[in-house]
C-alpha cells in the first residue's frame, strides 16, 4: 500500500491539463457511494463535490475525474477545501487527492499516488460536533505529482476507515507544473506513490527505570540511551561516539552538561513485534552532578549523538526528583490531598488518602440477598475516603453503556425507582448493611464515607439513603466521619443547599463534599451553610472528592491556578482535595507546549523501558514522565500537607498572601491576582526564610531588618524557619510583608544588543550598606558583571546593570533574576520581565469586518536598530481569492531609525468568515538580510460603539442591526447530544456593542420548539445561552490569563429572564448584580439581549482597541409529541465552555471599535 503525504498550500498558475467549479454539475467527474455534488460554495457560480462516511463501510466513497491528457511529466493540482469532521483520529485519515492509472482493460486501476489534505486539528476538542454550513472554513492546496504515465484521473477519496464526516473540495485544477510557479516559496510535496523511507536517519530514545522518571533523591541518576534505526535494518558500526547533554529546567535555568562515551553501547533486545527495534545499541549511564537533583523542579535532560562532527540521533526527556516528606499518623486528619485510587505516584507525591468509587462491590461481596456478605480486609495504609456510588446511577437506563443500578445489585434487592422510570432504585435497608459491612471490615483503612452518592440530585430516596447510613455508620462507628456531596454548591444560590437546610441534612452530615470544575469557585453557599450550622452548635468541614481549576491546556497556567485555588479553597475551610490529575497518551514527549484538555499532569509515551534495574519480563512498552504540573503538584504537597491556615492579606494593590502554620513554621503563599507588573515586597522580619518559586527553584534569604521579594503572578511560597504569629492576624499582618513602591520593567532589547539596565531599588533599610547585586535569565545569560550598591537609610537605590545580549537568543519574554547579597547572606531576589526582539519585529491583526468597512489584516512593523531598514513583507495566503486562486499579498515596506511602520492587506468581504478565526503567516525579507516569519490567529469580529444607550428590553430596533455584520455560530454542540432536523430547530446569530459604561450583546436563536421548566440554575439543561467571556485577547504562543466569566442565561418558566453568574476570574464579580437582561419568545424562536455594566466584566476595559473571548452556546432541547424530552443539544461560537473542557484560546475573539 502507498504512503501518503501531506499538502502544503500554496498558489501558482501554469498551463491547464483540465479544471472543473462543478457550477453545472459533476461536469465528468464520476461519484462512488456517499459522494455528491453540493450547493455549498465558496464563491458565486460553482458548486462543490462531497464525500461522506458516517461508517466503515462507507470508505468506498469517492468523486473520479474524466480522463486527463499528459506529457507524462510532473503535473501540479490546485483546489479548495473544506472539512466537517467528527471523528479524526490523526492526518492519515482525512479525505486525499491522488492518481489513478486506467488498466488495460480501459478501467480505472487503484491510486498508488496520494496526498492528504491537511485539516485543521487545532478546532479538536473533546465535546466537538460537526460544523454548521456557517461554520465551514475553505483553504487552498496543491502539490505536485509525477502521475506515472501520460493519461491519468484525479480520485477524491478515502484512504482509511474510522474517519466520520465529510470533506468538500471546489476550483479544481491540473497545472503543468514545469510552468507554473509557487507564490508563496513553499516546496511542492514529494509524490507518494513510492513508500517513503523512513530509514534516513537512526534514533535515538532516553528512558529510565523510575517511575514516572521521577527518581527518589537517595536514587542513582541513572539514564538509559537506546539507539536504533527505525527501518529495523542493522546498525552500522560506529567509529567515534560520543554523546553531549545538557540539563535544563522548565524556563531554560542552565542545570548541568557533560559528554559519555558511546562505544561501550552493547546490542539489547526490545520487543520482536516492534520491527522498529528489532537491532538496537544500549548504554547505560550514571550523572553524578548534583545540580542535577534538587528535588522539586522539572528536569530535561537533552543528549545528541556525534559520530566525530556527525549528528548521528538526538533526544529529550523530562525527569525529577522527590523526597516526599513522612506524615505522622496522628496529624492524618489534618491531610489536606487526597488520590485516586490506583494512582501509582501516589507515595511519590507523599500523599497518605485515596478515595474510592465503589459501584459493583455490593454485588460482588452479596451476590444473592439475603444472604452472607464477604468482603476481604485492605490495609491500614493509605487511608481511604469510601463512597459507595450506586445512588448516581439511579437515573440510568438499562441500556446505559457504563452500567446501571439492574447490573450492580444483587438481583433480590431491586425495585421500581419511583423518580426514574424505567429505572431500577434498591433496597436501602439492603445497602446501607452493605455499606456497614463494608467499613467493618475495612475499618482500618477506611477513614471517611459518603454514602449517598456523588454528583446527583437530590430527592426523598437520596435523603432516606443518607439518614439510615449515617444513624447505622455512627452506631458501629461513633468515631468515624461521615459526608453528604452538595452537587453544585459552589453555584449561587444552590438548590442542594437549600435542601440541605429546609431537610436538617446537617443533623446526618459531618462534611460537604463536592465536585468542582470552574474557572473560579463560589464560596459564598459553603460560607453561609458554616455559619448557620455553626449557630446551631455544629462544625462542618468541606472535602471535594474532584476539583480543579479549568480554562486551558497551557502548562504554566496549569501549574499557577493548581497552586492558587488549592490555596484559596484551604482558606475557606476545604481540606481534603483530590485534583483531577490525569495522564496524557501521546506518541512523542511533549516538553513545554500544551497538553490535552488541561487535565494532564503525567505523560505516557510509547518507548520501552529497557533497564536491567527492571525484571525483563516487567518492563513496559511504555515510559511515563512528569509534566511542570506534576513537579508543581508535588511541591505543593511538601509545602503544605498538614498546615492549617491562619489568614489571609494584600501585601500589594495587586497582589494577596495566604499564610499557613506548621510544624513550628509560618509559611506563606503570595502571588498577584491580576496582570500587572511584579511588585516589590518588603519582608520585615530577622527570621530566615526559603523563597520557592512556581517552578521549584529555592533559595534561603536572611534579612538585614528588611528582605526583598518579588510577586508575581506566578505563586511564590515563603517558608519561615520559625513561627511569625503576626502574620496569622490580617491586621498586623501587613506591616511584616508589604509593598514598596517600584517600576519592574526593562526596555525592549533586540539580539545582539549591549544595553545598561537602570534599576531603583525602593528604599527599604533601616541602615547604611554596601551589597552585590546580579542578574540572569538562567544563570549564562545575559552577560551582566556584578555591580556593587550602595544602600542609604531610609533611601532608594540606582544601580545601572551593564548586559549583553547574544544575537542567538530567541525572540522571547524571560524572567531576568536580580540577586542581592552581602557576602553569603542573600538579601533580595527580585523578579522582572525582560523582552529580547528581533532588530525588526512584526505583529498581525485583523481590521474587523463591517458594512462600512472592509476586513484587512493589519501589519506594524518596529526598527531598533539606527538606520532605516526596508524590505518586502509577504502573507501567505491560503484563504482568501475571488478566482479559482487565492490572492497574491505582498508589499514593499520602509522602516526608520528607531521607528515604525503599518501595512494593510485589504480582503474581499465575501470570503472572510466571522464564525472562524484564521492562522497567518507573515514572512519579512530586508534588504539587510533579516528574515523573519511570524504566525498569528487573526480574526475579523467587532463589537462596535453605540451612538446611544441600548434599552435591554428584547427589542432590537435601537442596535441599527443594518450598521453591524452578524456573527453565525459555526459548531453543533456534540457528536451525541441532540442535532438539529433544520435550521429552523436550531440556528443562531450574534451581536455585540458598547459603550462608555455596558457592553451589550444580542443573540437570535432560530428553535421551533420552546422547553422552559426551570426557574432557577437548572435551566442550563433546556433553552438557554451559555456564555464563557474571556475579559482580554490573546496572543498565539502566549499563556492565558487565569479564569473567566462563566455564565447561564435564559428565558424562566414564569416569564422572567434571568442571568446565573457560575464563574469568574480571580478578583471579578462573582455574581450578576447590575447585568440587564430580556429575552422574548416569537414564533421563529427567541431574542436574546443584555448588557454587562463595566464593574461586572472587570479587568475589560470599554474603550477603542480593548479585546475580549467569547464561547457561546445556544442550548436546545425540545418535547416530542408523546410529552417525553429529547436529549439537550446546541449550537456553539467558538470552543467549548464546558466545566471540564474549557480553553479560552480555542474561543473567539472580538476588538471594541468606534463604527
Amino acid at each position: 500500500m502507498a504512503l501518503g503525504g501531506m499538502l502544503p498550500a500554496f498558489s501558482g498558475n501554469g498551463a491547464e491539463l483540465g479544471a472543473w467549479t462543478f457550477a453545472d454539475g459533476p461536469q465528468g467527474w464520476t461519484a462512488t457511494g456517499q459522494a455528491s455534488v453540493s450547493e455549498i460554495i465558496r464563491r458565486p457560480d460553482t458548486k462543490s463535490l462531497k464525500i461522506s462516511q458516517s461508517k466503515d463501510s462507507e470508505q468506498d466513497s469517492a468523486w473520479l475525474s474524466p480522463l486527463i491528457k499528459s506529457e507524462g511529466k510532473p503535473v501540479r493540482v490546485c483546489f479548495w477545501a473544506a472539512d466537517n469532521y467528527t471523528k479524526q483520529p490523526d492526518y492519515s485519515y482525512s479525505a486525499a487527492i491522488g492518481f489513478s492509472i486506467d488498466g488495460a482493460d480501459g478501467k480505472p486501476g487503484v491510486v498508488q499516488t496520494w496526498e492528504q489534505i491537511p485539516w485543521d486539528d487545532a478546532r479538536l476538542e473533546q465535546w466537538w460536533g460537526s460544523l454548521t454550513p456557517a461554520g465551514l472554513v475553505w483553504k487552498y492546496h496543491e502539490a505536485v505529482f509525477t502521475p506515472g504515465a501520460k493519461d491519468f484521473r484525479v480520485k477524491f477519496f478515502w484512504p482509511k476507515a474510522i474517519v466520520r464526516g465529510e470533506c468538500l473540495i471546489s476550483d479544481i485544477r491540473v497545472l503543468d507544473a514545469a510552468s507554473s510557479k509557487s507564490v508563496n516559496d513553499e516546496k511542492s510535496s514529494a509524490a507518494s506513490g513510492e513508500k517513503k523511507d523512513d530509514s534516513s536517519g537512526y534514533a535515538l530514545e532516553i528512558s529510565t527505570a523510575a517511575n514516572g522518571n521521577l527518581f527518589q533523591a537517595e536514587d542513582p541518576l541513572r539514564f538509559e540511551f537506546l539507539l536504533f534505526d527505525p527501518s529495523g535494518k542493522a546498525l552500522a558500526k560506529l567509529s567515534n561516539p560520543e554523546i553531549s547533554y545538557d540539563i535544563s529546567d522548565y524556563e531554560k535555568f542552565h542545570i548541568a552538561s557533560g559528554k559519555i562515551a558511546f562505544d561501550k553501547a552493547v546490542p539489547c533486545a526490545i520487543d520482536k513485534n516492534d520491527k522498529k527495534r528489532i537491532n538496537n545499541l544500549r548504554l547505560s549511564h550514571l550523572i553524578a552532578d548534583a545540580s542535577a537533583k534538587e528535588t522539586g523542579r522539572e528536569f530535561f535532560l537533552h543528549a545528541i549523538l556525534k559520530d566525530g562532527d556527525k549528528v548521528i540521533a538526538e533526544d529529550t526527556i523530562s525527569y525529577g526528583v522527590v523526597n516526599p516528606r513522612p506524615i505522622d499518623p496522628k496529624n492524618l486528619s489534618k491531610c489536606l490531598f487526597v488520590n485516586f485510587t490506583g494512582e501509582s505516584l501516589r507515595t511519590k507525591m507523599g500523599i497518605s488518602y485515596i478515595h474510592d468509587w465503589d459501584y459493583s462491590g455490593w454485588k460482588q461481596a452479596q451476590p444473592q440477598y439475603p444472604g452472607p456478605i464477604k468482603i476481604s480486609p485492605k490495609p491500614a495504609f493509605p487511608k481511604l475516603i469510601y463512597c459507595p456510588n450506586l445512588e448516581q446511577i439511579r437515573s440510568r437506563k438499562p441500556d446505559h453503556p457504563w452500567g446501571h443500578v439492574g447490573s450492580m445489585a444483587p438481583e433480590a434487592a431491586l425495585l421500581d425507582d419511583p423518580f426514574h422510570p424505567g429505572c431500577k432504585a434498591f433496597n436501602i435497608d439492603a445497602y446501607v448493611e452493605y455499606i456497614v459491612a463494608r467499613v467493618k471490615a475495612q475499618r482500618e483503612s477506611i477513614a471517611m464515607v459518603v454514602p449517598s452518592g456523588l454528583e446527583r440530585g437530590i430527592d426523598a430516596r437520596t435523603i432516606e439513603l443518607q439518614r439510615k447510613a449515617y444513624a447505622a455508620l455512627k452506631k458501629e462507628f461513633p468515631d468515624l466521619p461521615v459526608g453528604i456531596m452538595l452537587y453544585g454548591l459552589f453555584m449561587n444560590p444552590s438548590s442542594q443547599a437549600k435542601i440541605f437546610m429546609d431537610e436538617k441534612l446537617y443533623e446526618c452530615a459531618d462534611f460537604i463534599d463536592d465536585h468542582m470544575y470552574q474557572p473560579s469557585m463560589d464560596w459564598t453557599e459553603w460560607d453561609r451553610i458554616r455559619k448557620e450550622v455553626k449557630a446551631k452548635g455544629k462544625d462542618l468541614y468541606f472535602i471535594s472528592t474532584e476539583f480543579s481549576r479549568v480554562g486551558g491546556n497551557d502548562q504554566v497556567e496549569r501549574s499557577r491556578d493548581m497552586i492558587s485555588s488549592h490555596i484559596e479553597a484551604w482558606s475557606h475551610g476545604m481540606k481534603m482535595i483530590t485534583y483531577f490529575n490525569v495522564p496524557a497518551n501521546l506518541k512523542e514527549p511533549v516538553l513545554r507546549g500544551g497538553v490535552g484538555d488541561g487535565f494532564q499532569w503525567i505523560q505516557v509515551v510509547p518507548r520501552p523501558q529497557v533497564s536491567d534495574a527492571i525484571q525483563a519480563d516487567k518492563r513496559s512498552k511504555n515510559s511515563t514522565m512528569p509534566l511542570l504540573q506534576c513537579m508543581t503538584y508535588y511541591n505543593l504537597v511538601q509545602n503544605f500537607e498538614g498546615a492549617e491556615f491562619k489568614a489571609s492579606f494584600k501585601p500589594g494593590k495587586n497582589s494577596v498572601a495566604y499564610v499557613f502554620a506548621r510544624d513550628g513554621k509560618t509559611v506563606c503563599a503570595i502571588y498577584q491576582t491580576k496582570p500587572a507588573l511584579p511588585e516589590i515586597l518588603a519582608v520585615n522580619s530577622d527570621v530566615p526564610f526559603t523563597a520557592q518559586d512556581m517552578f521549584g527553584r529555592t533559595e534561603r534569604l536572611e534579612a538585614k531588618q528588611t528582605a526583598l521579594i518579588t510577586a508575581t503572578g506566578y505563586p511564590s511560597i515563603i517558608t519561615f524557619e520559625k513561627e511569625l504569629p503576626k502574620l496569622y492576624d490580617a491586621g498586623s499582618a501587613g506591616a511584616l510583608i508589604k509593598e514598596l513602591e517600584s517600576d519592574m520593567r526593562a526596555p525592549l532589547l533586540p539580539r545582539g544588543a549591549k544595553a545598561k539596565l537602570k534599576l531603583t531599588i525602593p528604599p527599604a533599610f533601616s541602615s547604611a550598606f554596601s551589597a552585590e547585586l546580579s542578574g540572569t535569565v538562567d544563570g549564562t545569560w545575559p552577560k551582566a558583571e556584578p555591580q556593587t550598591i550602595k544602600f542609604a537609610a531610609g533611601q532608594p537605590s540606582q544601580v545601572e546593570l551593564p548586559i549583553s545580549i547574544a544575537a542567538e537568543t530567541e525572540p522571547g519574554t524571560y524572567t531576568f533574576t536580580i540577586r542581592i547579597s552581602e557576602g553569603k547572606r542573600l538579601l533580595g531576589v527580585l523578579k522582572m520581565p525582560l523582552t529580547v526582539s528581533d532588530l525588526i519585529s512584526l505583529q498581525m491583526s485583523g481590521v474587523p469586518k463591517t458594512p462600512m468597512e472592509k476586513p484587512a489584516i493589519a501589519v506594524s512593523l518596529r526598527n531598533l536598530s539606527d538606520s532605516e531598514k526596508s524590505g518586502e513583507l509577504s502573507i501567505e495566503n491560503s484563504y482568501f481569492g475571488t478566482s479559482a486562486e487565492p490572492e497574491a499579498m505582498a508589499q514593499k515596506y520602509s522602516i526608520p531609525a528607531e521607528g515604525e511602520a503599518s501595512l494593510r492587506f485589504e480582503l474581499p468581504p465575501e470570503e472572510v468568515n466571522l464564525a472562524t478565526s484564521y492562522l497567518i503567516t507573515a514572512k519579512l525579507k530586508d534588504k539587510s538580510g533579516i528574515s523573519l516569519s511570524k504566525q498569528e490567529e487573526v480574526s475579523f469580529r467587532a463589537s462596535q460603539k453605540t451612538a446611544s444607550p441600548i434599552t435591554i428590553d428584547g427589542d432590537l430596533s435601537d442596535w441599527k442591526l443594518d450598521e453591524l455584520c452578524p456573527v453565525p455560530f459555526e459548531r453543533y454542540h456534540s457528536s451525541w447530544g441532540k442535532l438539529p432536523e433544520s435550521l429552523k430547530d436550531l440556528d443562531a446569530v450574534m451581536y455585540s456593542r458598547w459603550d462608555s459604561e455596558n457592553l451589550y450583546f444580542a443573540v437570535i436563536v432560530s428553535d421551533d420548539n420552546s422547553v422552559r421548566r426551570a426557574n432557577d440554575l437548572e435551566l442550563w439543561h433546556e433553552d438557554n445561552i451559555m456564555l464563557g467571556l474571556y475579559p482580554w485577547g490573546w496572543k498565539l504562543g502566549e499563556p492565558l490569563n487565569s479564569g473567566y466569566y462563566r455564565e447561564h442565561l435564559g428565558l424562566c418558566a414564569d416569564g422572567q429572564a434571568r442571568l446565573f453568574r457560575v464563574g469568574n476570574p480571580p478578583g471579578g464579580q462573582s455574581d450578576s448584580k447590575g447585568i440587564s437582561i430580556a429575552v422574548k419568545r416569537n414564533d421563529a424562536g427567541y431574542v436574546y439581549e443584555w448588557a454587562y455594566p463595566l464593574k461586572s466584566i472587570s479587568p475589560l476595559e470599554l474603550k477603542p482597541g480593548s479585546r475580549f473571548r467569547l464561547s457561546v452556546a445556544a442550548c436546545d432541547i425540545d418535547q416530542k409529541p408523546d410529552g417525553k424530552f429529547t436529549p439537550l443539544g446546541a449550537i456553539q461560537l467558538g470552543g467549548f465552555n464546558l466545566s471540564i473542557d474549557a480553553q479560552p484560546s480555542k474561543w473567539r475573539e472580538f476588538i471594541l471599535i468606534e463604527k
